[in-house]
């Protein structure tokens, strides 16, 4: 019954998703990762490592480029990847509910907050990195528990390879990979776990882990200075301490921001542990739940300087893990009537997010980014529609500005399109690393136009507006044609 269950939820997930697969404009962030994959795809003799040129750990790049060797446009693959990622994790409540002995009305609970989760909902129907982050962290804690602790003498080999593949994975997408490194180490010192450490599985399983770091520190220690220099986790090292301080603060409220708008319906729950906790098996799933959501949202108040609502992804599923069973153990009536509380909040929050209204529940900063600001791709294709207006068959120059939802999404746009040429006045052609803005060059034989977003070329006065195109009241991205 359980495995049923499980099979149909996983069905029910990429079916939702595909639903709402198309609705997200592409933006910014998301851009940059394909434009840097489909560099790889282009040369992958010159570009293979261009993403640690470029500050960033390759894995899903890599796993992009392979997948657009399959079907020929990133962006699908791309969102589609972190679909199927995201699927992945019905099937890892599955495994780790059984190591915790856990009920059916767990399964269930928890299965249906993950297919209406909507922070979830949101990021896995973008490419970026949070949702490969959150998957590869959450099955590597798994492997780990089942080899060390809870199955040892059973584990199979397939266990190991899981368990190697998803810690190396998780190591070299994000630097945030890490942080279920931590949650192991403290959960094993305190030894909460009521069971002894399988001490012929901690060679082996050590081995994986070294082997898995020396890995990333493989790649990491050549690009440390891009990496750093770019990386949203360098907060430390590039901030004087009083700034640091401010830092940890400002993030400090915005986590409480974020946690009240994608979380809040949760609170009912720890009012049913504590009116219900002597029925409630304390199995130290809590425990370690707990310690995951804790140690996470620290280290991401602590360390990091570029930060996002996506970034509390890392502790979606503790959170439902921990909500699912606290639910599966409160007397019948109580469970199911907070269940639906809860779950009617979630789609009422995921119904808002994906209606497209300003006055949508979403985190204002995701609004911002997706409909608002100069990250924002909602314009790409009426652009590339007046491009296309514009030059008809003939032959044409295309300049853009540099930012990466233009770069790559106009490319993309507009890739049918042979009579078209495109350059950038601000990204190089080595590595595609970004330098200050350059001058546009008429064409003599070609109708010479430039997008204009983000950054301007030197001679402005040589550009003839053609048309703008409204992001927002914030923000107006233009097309120009060059004079002479």
């Amino acid at each position: 019954m359980e495995k049923r269950i499980t099979i149909f939820a996983w069905i029910i997930f990429i079916v939702s998703r595909l639903f709402f697969f198309s609705k997200l404009p592409i933006f910014e962030d998301e851009a940059q990762y394909l434009y840097l994959a489909d560099s790889i795809v282009n040369n992958p003799s010159d570009n293979l490592f261009i993403y640690l040129h470029n500050g960033l750990l390759p894995m899903f790049g890599w796993i992009v480029a392979l997948g657009t060797l399959i079907y020929d446009d990133s962006l699908t693959v791309g969102r589609m990847i972190n679909v199927v990622l995201a699927s992945s994790l019905i099937f890892w409540t599955y495994y780790i509910g059984r190591l915790y002995g856990k009920s059916l009305t767990f399964f269930i609970t928890a299965y249906l907050l993950i297919i209406i989760s909507p922070i979830l909902q949101l990021n896995s129907g973008v490419a970026l990195l949070d949702v490969s982050i959150a998957v590869f962290t959450s099955w590597y804690i798994y492997f780990t528990l089942k080899i060390i602790i809870y199955d040892g003498s059973k584990s199979s080999k397939l266990d190991f390879i899981g368990l190697f593949f998803s810690l190396t994975a998780a190591l070299l997408t994000k630097a945030t990979g890490t942080f279920g490194v931590l949650v192991l180490v403290v959960w094993i010192l305190l030894g909460k776990h009521k069971k002894k450490l399988n001490s012929s599985k901690i060679a082996p399983v050590g081995i994986i882990y070294a082997t898995s770091i020396a890995i990333m520190l493989m790649f990491y220690v050549p690009y440390a200075g891009q990496i750093s220099s770019d990386s949203g986790s360098s907060l430390i090292t590039n901030m004087n301490v009083q700034d640091v301080l401010n830092k940890i603060e400002q993030n400090f409220w915005l986590t409480l921001h974020w946690v009240k708008i994608y979380y809040e319906s949760f609170v009912i729950v720890i009012l049913i542990y504590f009116l219900f906790r002597k029925r409630i098996k304390h199995n130290n799933i809590y425990l370690l739940m707990g310690l995951w959501t804790v140690v996470s949202l620290a280290l991401m108040v602590v360390l990091n300087r570029f930060y996002f609502p996506r970034h509390i992804l890392m502790i979606n599923m503790p959170i439902i893990i921990l909500v699912a069973a606290t639910i599966a153990s409160a007397p019948r009536k109580i469970g199911i009537t907070a269940l639906i509380v809860i779950s009617f909040s979630r789609l009422l929050l995921t119904n808002s997010i994906f209606s497209l209204d300003a006055k949508t529940n979403m985190a204002q900063e995701d609004w911002f980014e997706y409909y608002e600001n100069y990250t924002s791709g909602k314009n790409i294709a009426t652009i590339a529609k007046e491009i296309r207006s514009n030059l008809d068959t003939k032959q044409g120059v295309v300049y853009i500005d540099g930012s990466y939802v233009m770069e790559y999404g106009l490319r993309r746009e507009l890739k049918s399109d042979k009579n078209i040429e495109f350059k950038s006045f601000r990204l190089g052609n080595e590595f595609l690393l970004p330098h200050k803005p350059e001058k546009v060059i008429k064409d003599p034989s070609r109708d010479t136009y430039v997008i204009l977003n983000r950054w301007r070329p030197e001679n402005m006065e040589e550009l003839s507006l053609v048309k703008g195109f409204d992001v927002s009241f914030r923000h107006t991205q233009y097309l120009y044609k060059v004079k002479y």
